[in-house]
Formats: structure tokens, sequence, C-alpha cells
């Protein structure tokens, strides 16, 4: 983890009062991750309707939870701050269900901590049995959260 990231992530791991630009990032990060998941939803219905000979847009959508077109197109459209009833009348739309899990951060640092120093061991081995290849894949940090 690098410095930035640690100094970032101290005050969840403290106890001590979480800043609100924290909380704003963690907020639209889950806003993206419904978004992402709706959208990936939205994606298998088409497939699995396709499947069957049928066809199923934003409007069949819209029709089955009673909404405008050009509404369900907006909320597909873009990452909005959708209520918790709209997402739920969009996966019910769509016949589907959320089913949750959380990841702590600590354990999710962790793995891709343990993650990055296995590739730069894997790394090191490679470059020692043949130091003038390069090396088959990036030896990068993990991704900001």
């Amino acid at each position: 983890m690098t410095t930035s990231q640690a100094q970032f992530l101290a005050p969840i791991f403290s106890g001590e009062p979480i800043p609100e630009e924290t909380l704003v990032y963690f907020r639209t990060r889950l806003r993206l991750r419904l978004q992402e998941f709706v959208l990936r939803e939205f994606a298998r219905q088409q497939t699995r309707t396709r499947e069957m000979g049928r066809q199923f847009t934003r409007a069949d959508l819209a029709r089955r939870i009673h909404r405008k077109p050009e509404l369900v197109t907006r909320w597909l459209g873009h990452a909005c701050n959708l209520e918790m009833d709209t997402l739920s009348d969009l996966l019910l739309g769509m016949a589907a269900e959320p089913d949750f899990a959380a990841a702590y951060l600590a354990d999710v640092i962790g793995e891709r901590e343990a993650e990055t120093v296995e590739a730069a061991s894997e790394a090191e081995r490679y470059s020692a049995i043949d130091p003038s290849r390069d090396v088959p894949f990036s030896v990068e940090p993990f991704p900001p959260l």
C-alpha cells in the first residue's frame, strides 16, 4: 500500500471520525458499482430474452415498472443517485434481485498486497532465469480504492 493510500484509509481503520472527502469517495464508489450492477443485469436480461426469440428494451422495462421510457433511459445512461426503491423496481422489472456481501477493507487490501508481492517475486524469478527477456506480465501495485 502506498503512503497516500495509507493516509487516506487511516481514519477508517483507527476509529477516528472519517473525513468528509473519504465519505464522498466511498459514496461515489458504491453508486458506480450499483450502476454497473444494474447495467450488467439489464444486459443479462436482454441476452436471456434474445435466447427465447424475444427482445427486451429499455421501453419494455419502463412499461413493466410503470415509468416513462426516457426516465429509464436516464437511469441506465449514467450513474445517478438512485433511491433504493428505484433500484428495487429496476431489478424487479428485470426479474432480478441483488445478493449482498460485504468485503472488509483490511482484508481486500491484504489480498491485493499479497498478490503484488507474489507478482514481484515471480518477476524476479523470471528475470533470474533469463535477464535478457522482458517480464511477461505487469508488476504494478494494486489500483487505488
